[in-house]
């Protein structure tokens, strides 16, 4: 049976719609002849008078009833959607995960976990984010649709009354369309009081072993660290998402001034291996041996340097050399700042040290290797291959079995894909190539087993960039795959992310 309501709003619809086309004709026509009118005869003040009644006003009533008509579509549309995501919930038993969107709508991941996320936050007392501790992945539960099957109801009539089912709540803050309340902050018990979650922890695979170094924090030089959670997802080989989790890390802010900051993630310390193995897909021997790498404890920015972040430092005194305050090609405050060379990074460097009193530097090899997989071992952090609904980078070339995508031809705003690795560090593969403070080798035969900078024996003539951008393909965007340039080209291609110790050797 069909609903009433549905094709009362679709008729309406349609009504301003033809309506508001109506009027629009109306009054050009008539504008058209008024003004052929006064062409021949000139123009008279009645005419105007009769201009504005004939002509004028249809064209006013046609813009509004089409702009009505668009409002009312675009509602009707989101309601739409929405008792489309109850549906799948309701048969789902009341828990939906955003897998279920791409596999039942063909949404992309990112557009099936905004739309979550955005039904959860307007209505946040009732859609509440959950974690599965023993499959680390996440879901939305709809409380008044649990409420309607354990009192077997069917969905349209849990449809007639959503909120009859859900038991009175206590009046909380009121929760936004960011921060962590939206995510399900705590959970309501059968007192109704907000009570706090799970310590929860995604847990790294093997073979990185780590604890962050929290409990060092006072007395280190360093600002207050404040926890934060982030999105991390895992893909097939063919590209498809199979699990999201919700993982937790620690940041410190650094203002660097006119509301302009940099959020430095905690890295822990651990070992992982570095380089690729043999059989993985596009390797080159620059990539090997493989060895095993034990890494201290550091702090690396959650993004690359920002173009808003860089004429802040820029407009700095120099210390070794100038910095163009606006380098960039593809401009815009929150997209990567390109274009600017090893050795800008190194005055870039210079100038935050000196503002900041910590010592910030570019991330050796080994620290950024680490930092990206952060934990794993496959080509990606995501997984065995990489798509462009995860990353920004030429799509029109594969990797492994994954799928044909897009090809921007520029960068995106950071963190804009809103998936980050296990350590919360974002857009780790593809947007823009990462300076890295090693001169070039060409392979790890004696490389440190440590993640200092590897200086002996190298060719001081290049620099090690790393990470892929925009315009490479994506086995270029591979964990271990390295590649040089000359420490003094600017390329569009060409980025940074800075880091600090977490030991200061100098203030």
């Amino acid at each position: 049976m069909k609903n009433p309501e549905k094709i009362s709003e679709r008729f309406g619809i349609n009504f301003d719609f033809h309506m508001g086309m109506a009027a629009l004709i109306l009054g050009s026509l008539n504008t058209f002849i008024f003004l052929s009118i006064w062409a021949h005869w000139g123009v008279q003040v009645s005419g105007i008078i009769t201009y504005v009644g004939l002509g004028m006003v249809p064209l006013l009533i046609g813009v509004g009833l089409l702009r009505r008509g668009r409002l009312r579509k675009a509602k009707f549309t989101k309601k739409l959607l929405q008792d489309t995501v109850r549906r799948i919930a309701f048969r789902s038993g009341g828990r939906i995960k955003p897998l279920d969107l791409v596999n039942t709508l063909g949404y992309t991941s990112q557009k099936a976990l905004q739309l979550l996320r955005e039904l959860a936050a307007e209505d946040p007392e009732n859609i509440e984010l959950k974690l599965d501790y023993d499959t680390g992945e996440i879901y939305f539960e709809f409380q008044d649709i649990l409420k309607s099957i354990e009192a077997n109801k069917s969905f349209e009539e849990s449809r007639r009354d959503p909120r009859t089912w859900v038991e009175p709540q206590v009046e909380t803050k009121k929760r936004g369309k960011t921060g962590m309340e939206v995510w399900g902050y705590g959970s309501r018990g059968d007192s109704g009081k907000l009570t706090p979650p799970r310590p929860h922890t995604p847990p790294l695979p093997h073979p990185l072993t780590s604890t962050l170094p929290y409990s060092h924090t006072s007395g280190s030089g360093f600002p207050q660290l404040y926890p934060f959670e982030f999105d991390t997802l895992t893909v097939d080989p063919r590209g498809k998402v199979k699990g999201y989790r919700r993982g937790q890390g620690y940041f410190f802010l650094e203002d660097l001034g006119n509301g302009i900051t940099l959020e430095m993630v905690a890295i822990p310390e651990g070992t992982f291996w570095m380089g690729s193995p043999n059989k993985e897909p596009g390797r080159l021997s620059e990539e090997s041996p493989q060895h095993l790498v034990s890494v201290a404890p550091f702090f690396i920015g959650k993004f690359t340097v920002t173009q808003a972040q860089w004429q802040a430092i820029a407009a700095l005194p120099p210390i070794n050399r100038p910095l163009d305050p606006e380098p960039s090609r593809f401009r815009g405050a929150d997209r990567p700042v390109e274009q600017v060379s090893w050795y800008d990074c190194q005055e870039f460097c210079a100038r935050l040290s000196l503002k900041t009193g910590r010592t910030y530097r570019l991330p050796s090899e080994a620290e950024w290797e680490y930092a990206c997989r952060a934990g794993t071992m496959t080509p990606f952090h995501v997984g065995y291959t990489l798509t462009t609904d995860l990353a920004n980078y030429n799509g029109l070339e594969p990797y492994g079995e994954g799928p044909v995508g897009e090809y921007r031809k520029e960068t995106t705003p950071v963190g804009s894909f809103g998936i980050a690795n296990a350590f919360g560090l974002y857009d780790m593969h593809g947007n823009v190539w990462e300076w890295c403070a090693d001169p070039w080798h060409e392979d790890y035969q004696n490389a440190p087993s440590d993640k200092q900078v590897w200086e002996s024996d190298g060719n001081d003539a290049y620099r090690v960039l790393r990470g892929g951008s925009w315009n490479s393909y994506a086995w270029y965007c591979r964990s271990a795959c390295r590649d040089r340039y000359q420490p003094h080209v600017r390329h569009a291609s060409n980025g940074f992310r800075v880091a600090v110790s977490f030991i200061q050797t100098s203030s």
